[in-house]
């Protein structure tokens, strides 16, 4: 028998004409504190700080017989380590690190400088230290043959800079790859090559310091750039202090200055977030682990005393989707973990948690089906650093530990993540400033070294109100990771007309930083509520109208979702424009990469699609408040798209687009749980339009509820 629901929208619409900028979790403010002394006015290293602790890096001449190799990152003994535990290797991993060994053992290092520097120069620095490991435990003399031949060949280039570019990124990883592969090799190199190699470092990491005086990524304190620049200055001096150069403490002291303040900066934000580009944040994660590692080996100070890595973790476990399949963003650029995890959760087990809960993660990321797809994808990838600090950071007697994922209201301020997830749900939505609200706070108000000037647009997507949907395990939304266009994250876009600007899909335009350009450093969003009632409906509400061109003239974006029970949920996005605006239609796509959108034939005014997936069919349904229901246009688009890293990805999206023919409109989203069908036989709004009120018709239970 058919049942009512009746649901009476008041508290989704009280605000659909103001735009609040103060976040509200669970209806209270969201207060964030910061210390009231600048960050770095005690915790900025002195030049001295390097040198007190000398005897662990003690100055030695270029005797052999002093040589105890390798000791940067590891020993001897934990060498041998590695080695009794390499057959307890995830199957998967190791043919990962065989099929680069195979590939690049016999790496012919191009005459050509210029070829060298743009094809091949990040390419080797980040693969040379994998490789020079495998040959280094297999002690296999013609595989060091092999890798001595290939750092000759890198010696003899005139050049490791490529100086078409400011930026130095073939520079440092030219060095740090070189730096931690001399160190691995060393005990099989003779004098003369030692003195030949540690010549070269020099005078390339020479050239890194006066460029950091000089270049724009000197000064930018949280750039992914910086931080892999600074840590190569960093780790090439603690090497070639221990052979008596003398600019070595030139090098430490700029490159761990640099870090270590960033370090205590990063300290400062809460939810473990790193605070530079989102789709950056994990090449920049890390090297500072890097880093970490090398102070605590060397200088005695504890990982531990930071406590951003153990929130990192904390970070991780809410930016993971369910069944591990794929990462929400933060984590991994690319929607098939082509960067990896494997480094990051690692580290974060030996030197941070300690507890076997990123291990865990870990394996069920291995274990998930779509692991597999990684190693065909990687082949096509030249950079592969996480897999050698995965090698020495990971803890083989470490016994995994499953994390407790509670379910409930998440809010990530800093890195913008909304979330709700139960046993029926996994919601999330993205409202985010660049950098984070804790970076943002501590600028303004002057508590660290840092200023905006010194910063640069964020390369963040254009995922502002960007939604992710999963229903009982099964995948409803699926933005694209990385993705260029803002209809790629399931936000909105809108036709402009009688306007002189261009754009990259004009006449249609989406947030500041579409089309592979950076987010402006003005282009925000926030959240405006996130609470959850003791009758089972959770409301997550963002406004992104700040992350749109002026020009278009927009008051308020905001989107609204509210979840009902175990199966239905609405969606209502409120546009609210000036009465001058040069936009006439407005655009949202729905993408899933697993399920194609299927249409269906229903009565006039409601516009009804499905996904046909095996826990049964998803129905959604599309209308709008403030616009006749006839100009709604509701089409499937199935695509082939480009991801960030250039990846093919098949998508299958259902496209709404509707006229905008007042200065306020709502459109709205009727979404039911696999098998649960759903129809409406009223809708409308009040007559002062601060609310609504919509009747459905289930088959299953209903009940009769206010919100």
């Amino acid at each position: 028998m058919m049942r009512r629901w009746l649901v009476t929208y008041l508290a989704l619409s009280a605000m659909l004409l103001d735009y609040m900028s103060t976040s509200k979790v669970n209806g209270e403010k969201r207060e964030h504190t910061y210390p009231k002394k600048p960050l770095n006015a005690k915790r900025l290293h002195k030049v001295h700080r390097y040198e007190r602790h000398e005897h662990n890096i003690s100055s030695r001449t270029l005797n052999r017989k002093g040589f105890n190799h390798p000791l940067l990152l590891f020993d001897s003994k934990h060498l041998k380590n590695i080695k009794q535990n390499w057959f307890t290797l995830s199957p998967n991993i190791l043919s990962q690190i065989e099929y680069i060994f195979n590939r690049d053992k016999s790496f012919a290092v191009p005459k050509d400088n210029k070829i060298f520097l743009t094809k091949h120069g990040i390419s080797l620095g980040s693969n040379l230290p994998l490789i020079t490991l495998y040959c280094r435990i297999s002690n296999d003399k013609k595989c060091k043959k092999k890798i001595i031949k290939i750092m000759d060949k890198v010696l003899k280039q005139k050049s490791w800079n490529n100086e078409r570019y400011t930026s130095d990124t073939v520079l440092s990883s030219m060095i740090t790859g070189f730096t931690v592969s001399l160190d691995i090799i060393m005990e099989s190199l003779s004098q003369t090559r030692i003195n030949n190699y540690f010549k070269k470092l020099t005078f390339e990491t020479n050239r890194l310091y006066k460029n950091s005086k000089k270049n724009w990524w000197g000064k930018n304190h949280l750039h992914e750039t910086s931080v892999n620049n600074h840590l190569a200055m960093f780790i090439s001096g603690v090497l070639c202090k221990t052979h008596g150069v003398k600019a070595s403490n030139d090098w430490i002291n700029s490159g761990g200055q640099f870090l270590d303040n960033l370090l205590h900066t990063v300290n400062e934000v809460k939810d473990g977030s790193f605070p530079s580009s989102i789709m950056e944040s994990q090449i920049a994660s890390l090297p500072l682990m890097i880093y970490a590692n090398l102070v605590d080996r060397h200088y005695k100070i504890p990982v531990n005393s930071h406590h951003w890595f153990y929130g990192n973790l904390v970070f991780a476990m809410h930016e993971i989707l369910p069944h591990f399949s794929l990462p929400n963003g933060p984590l991994d650029s690319h929607h098939r973990w082509l960067f990896g995890p494997e480094a990051q959760l690692a580290f974060l087990d030996k030197y941070a948690v300690k507890d076997g809960r990123a291990t865990w993660i870990l394996s069920k990321i291995m274990e998930s089906p779509t692991y597999k797809h990684i190693i065909e994808l990687r082949k096509s990838n030249s950079k592969y650093p996480s897999l050698f600090y995965y090698l020495i950071w990971r803890n083989a007697s470490l016994v995994s530990r499953r994390p407790r994922f509670t379910s409930g209201l998440f809010h990530l301020p800093d890195s913008g993540l909304v979330r709700y997830r139960d046993i029926n749900w996994d919601l999330s939505l993205r409202a985010s400033r660049p950098y984070g609200l804790t970076i943002e706070s501590m600028i303004n108000r002057g508590l660290s070294g840092i200023h905006w000037s010194n910063l640069m647009p964020v390369d963040d997507p254009p995922f502002q109100a960007g939604i992710s949907l999963i229903m009982k395990g099964i995948p409803v939304f699926t933005p694209i990771p990385g993705a260029s266009f803002s209809s790629l994250h399931n936000t909105i876009t809108f036709r402009a007309v009688r306007t002189k600007w261009k754009g990259c899909l004009a006449p249609w335009f989406g947030q500041l930083g579409e089309c592979a350009e950076r987010r402006p450093l003005g282009a925000k969003a926030d959240v405006l509520t996130a609470s959850r009632t003791v009758d089972g409906f959770t409301l997550l509400a963002v406004d992104a109208m700040h992350s749109y061109p002026t020009f278009l003239k927009l008051k308020s974006v905001q989107r609204r979702v509210l979840i009902m029970g175990d199966d239905m949920l609405l969606i209502v996005d409120h546009i609210h424009a000036n009465k001058h605006t040069p936009i006439d239609k407005a655009s949202s796509c729905l993408i899933n990469f697993y399920f194609p959108w299927k249409s269906l034939k229903t009565r006039t005014g409601f516009s009804t699609h499905y996904l046909n997936t095996p826990g049964g069919k998803i129905f959604v349904k599309v209308t709008s408040l403030s616009t006749n229901s006839k100009h709604i246009h509701t089409n499937v688009i199935n695509a082939t798209v480009k991801g960030k890293n250039g990846e093919s990805i098949d998508i299958s999206t259902l496209n709404v687009t509707f006229n905008l023919e007042n200065d306020l409109n709502t459109l709205v989203y009727i979404i039911g749980a696999p098998g649960v069908e759903i129809s409406s036989n009223q809708m409308g709004m009040s007559k002062q339009k601060d609310s609504f009120f919509l009747i459905l018709e289930t088959q299953n239970k209903a009940r009769f509820s206010y919100l």
